[in-house]
């Protein structure tokens, strides 16, 4: 792919306009030193990116949150299915490196995730990161031209990704990893929904911990990146408030839900998902309905709600999620007797890999027909239109892809028209991955429904729900993403 050519005059003095007006009424930051200037239009202009790069520099504030006060921010980046990207952070002073370096690690270490979850092609790129600094500048380049990348900084000073002059050895994700901290047994908590328990313990590995056959997500709360998830939504519910309903659908992962009862409370960095919720709708503004679908699950956690193999939830406890939306919009649900219900046997997710208990009980992946004859038409990353099923014949699907039969999996954008409804209303649901399995529900509410999958899609929310007359607007996206500064910040980008 092309990379996107600057003159190396006009970016230098774009940035130090950029200084200097960030330093108003403080002491003024030091220019950026022309090797940092240099080398950063080097890697912009002759280095291979695998997608055409552009200024993503609104965004960089939220993906990189936590950054010392007067530092300034330029990013390039592209298509969010590839993690190239060229970011340059120019601090206001010495003592602000050591801070704004480990902002430069967790965003490395989130995007690493991100990507190990969906484009795991991508993640060697992520983890040979060229990461250069001077005492006030830090450059980061994720690419596959890794080696001209390095050439070209030669001569720098530079720093491994990992934040450690030491090569750290990497270690074999099939091994568990040794858990630091003893248990600390105490009584479980007494709570009215069923009981889960168990004999087994926890086995821990880099992205998941396994108990008895099924693995579970870490999860961990981040009070910064919830401000921001919350500032967005209600950013698009203050600018459309009295023309559209703004609907917050935050989904609890696995761990919040069936995770047993007796090693949650032994477990010394479990996160209470419930409280947390609390605290992230607390945040927004009342414009925002709030949909808090976790005592609904709760209430049948008992229940196929997640797969063993995969972080997703099913498409039962989907279905709990929709029927609470319904709940709060006042409309009466369908219920999944009223839908035809598909079973597909088989499904051995990306947790697999992990432990011979998961990879030995494979998923059975449930789904439900929308109870209107919904069609859909999705239009990919190349632009092109293409007519699919609601949910496709998971037979046809690889053992490790059957999750991908609800919606198409993850595309840019699609349309979702249900005869059935004839009112002309329309509503537009922003996910990531999780909401997927909820789309065969919402459109038999509504004429016509779009699907934004704002990972990938780059048009403007608020403009494209006064263009196409949406009446709702819904955010279902997993507890997960608002811990994420680096998906945070990918949101940011569809919304002005």
């Amino acid at each position: 792919m092309k990379n996107k050519f600057l003159n190396l005059t006009a970016l230098m003095l774009a940035l130090c306009l950029m200084l200097s007006m960030t330093a108003c009424g403080n002491d003024e930051p030091e220019v950026p030193p022309a090797s940092a200037a240099e080398i950063y239009s080097s890697l912009l202009n002759h280095v291979q990116y695998d997608t055409d790069l552009s200024d993503n520099s609104e965004s960089a504030a939220i993906m990189y949150a936590g950054l010392p006060e007067g530092a300034v921010v330029t990013m390039y980046s592209g298509d969010a299915r590839y993690a190239d990207e060229l970011t340059w952070i120019a601090l206001a002073q010495e003592s602000d490196f050591d801070a704004a370096m480990d902002v430069v690690d967790t965003h490395i270490d989130e995007k690493h995730d991100q990507y190990l979850s969906y484009h795991a092609e991508e993640v060697p790129k992520i983890d040979g990161a060229l990461v250069w600094s001077d005492s006030t500048n830090i450059i980061l380049c994720i690419t596959a031209d890794y080696d001209n990348a390095k050439a070209l900084a030669d001569g720098s000073a530079s720093r491994p990704s990992n934040g450690s002059s030491d090569a750290v050895e990497t270690e074999d994700p099939t091994e568990p990893v040794e858990d630091p901290t003893e248990p600390q047994p105490t009584e479980p908590p007494v709570v009215a929904y069923p009981t889960i328990t168990t004999e087994d313990t926890w086995h821990k590995y880099d992205v998941c911990m396994v108990v008895d056959n099924m693995a579970y997500e870490y999860y961990s709360y981040s009070e910064a990146a919830a401000k921001n998830y919350a500032a967005l939504v209600s950013s698009v519910a203050q600018a459309l408030e009295g023309e559209v309903t703004v609907y917050d659908l935050i989904i609890p992962t696995a761990v919040g839900v069936v995770f047993p009862d007796n090693l949650a409370a032994q477990y010394s960095g479990y996160e209470d998902q419930a409280q947390r919720l609390e605290e992230i709708y607390a945040m927004m503004d009342d414009s925002v309905v709030q949909v808090n679908i976790f005592d609904k699950l709760m209430q049948h956690r008992d229940e196929y709600l997640y797969y063993r193999t995969d972080w997703h939830w099913s498409a039962i406890g989907a279905y709990y999620g929709y029927e609470r939306f319904c709940e709060v919009k006042g409309i009466t649900p369908y219920t999944m007797k009223q839908r035809t219900e598909h079973v597909y046997e088989g499904y051995l997710g990306p947790f697999a890999k992990y432990s011979s208990s998961v990879s030995n009980t494979p998923d059975t992946v449930y789904a439900y027909d929308p109870y209107f004859d919904v069609s859909m038409v999705f239009t990919d990353a190349s632009g092109n239109d293409i007519a699919w099923p609601v949910i496709a014949d998971g037979d046809t699907y690889g053992a490790g892809s059957k999750y991908l039969i609800f919606a198409a999996g993850d595309q840019p954008i699609a349309e979702f028209t249900n005869p059935g409804v004839t009112d002309g209303s329309v509503a537009i649901v922003v996910k990531e991955s999780f909401g997927n399995a909820m789309m065969p529900y919402f459109p038999d509410h509504y004429s016509t429904v779009y699907e934004v999958d704002y990972r990938y899609w780059n048009g403007d929310l608020v403009e494209f729900a006064r263009q196409v007359g949406a009446e709702d607007i819904i955010f279902a996206n997993n507890i997960g993403m608002v811990r994420s500064s680096y998906l945070i910040g990918l949101m940011d980008k569809i919304i002005p």
